[in-house]
C-alpha cells in the first residue's frame, strides 16, 4: 500500500520548502500540486490561481488521481499543496482503497498571520500582491478549520511544527518526527 504524507500550513509557512527537503533526505516522490497547477497551460486555472482562489476540486483531484495511480506499490509520496479543504481530506479518504494508499500523518507547519504576511511580502511571486495575500489568508483561515476537523474525524494524525523557526530548524522538527514514523511507511 501506497502512504501519501501531507503538508498543511498557512501561505507563506514553508511547507513547500519542508516538503522537498525531507522528499530529499527520504528518498521519497514529492508531488508539489501547486509546482505542477502553476506549470498549467490551461488559461482557465492560471487564471483562476492569479485571482487568490483556490482552484475548484475537480482540477487538483484529477491530477492527484493520475500522480497516486504512476506510483509504484508501496512506494511512499509526499503531498504538498493537497489537504487545503474539507473536500480534499474527504476525497482522499474516499479513494484510499481504490487507489491502494493511505495517510498516516499530515505536518502542519504553523506560523502567525503576520509572520505569513512578511514572508509572502517578500516573496514577490505573481499571487503575493497585498489584496490577494489578505484574502489567500483569510481563505486559508476558514478551510483551515475545516480540515482539523476532517482529519480528526478520519483518525489522520496532525504533527503540527513551529514554522516560526529557522528553515533549518523547522527541517529538524520535522526530520526527527519522520523518522519515528519512518519504518511504519516501509
Amino acid at each position: 500500500m501506497k502512504k501519501v504524507i501531507g503538508f498543511i500550513g498557512s501561505p507563506g509557512s514553508g511547507k513547500s520548502t519542508q516538503a522537498a527537503l525531507l522528499a530529499k533526505e527520504a528518498k521519497v516522490e514529492l508531488l508539489n500540486l501547486g509546482d505542477k497547477l502553476r506549470k498549467s497551460k490551461d488559461k482557465e486555472v492560471i487564471r483562476i490561481m492569479d485571482s487568490g482562489v483556490l482552484l475548484p476540486d475537480v482540477y487538483v483531484e484529477e491530477i492527484i488521481e493520475k500522480e497516486l495511480r504512476a506510483l509504484k506499490k508501496n512506494e511512499p509520496v509526499i503531498l504538498d499543496g493537497f489537504f487545503r479543504r474539507r473536500s480534499e481530506v474527504q476525497w482522499l479518504i474516499n479513494n484510499e482503497k481504490g487507489l491502494d494508499f493511505d495517510v498516516p500523518f499530515v505536518f502542519d507547519i504553523a506560523i502567525s498571520r503576520k509572520e505569513a504576511i512578511k514572508r509572502l511580502s517578500l516573496r514577490g511571486r505573481g499571487d503575493d500582491g497585498p489584496r490577494d495575500m489578505r484574502r489567500r489568508l483569510r481563505i486559508f483561515k476558514k478551510q483551515y478549520k475545516e480540515v482539523l476537523k476532517s482529519l480528526k474525524k478520519n483518525k489522520i494524525k496532525l504533527i503540527r511544527i513551529n514554522g516560526k523557526q529557522t528553515p533549518e530548524e523547522v527541517f529538524r522538527d520535522v526530520l526527527v518526527e519522520y523518522k519515528k514514523y519512518e519504518q511504519k511507511l516501509k
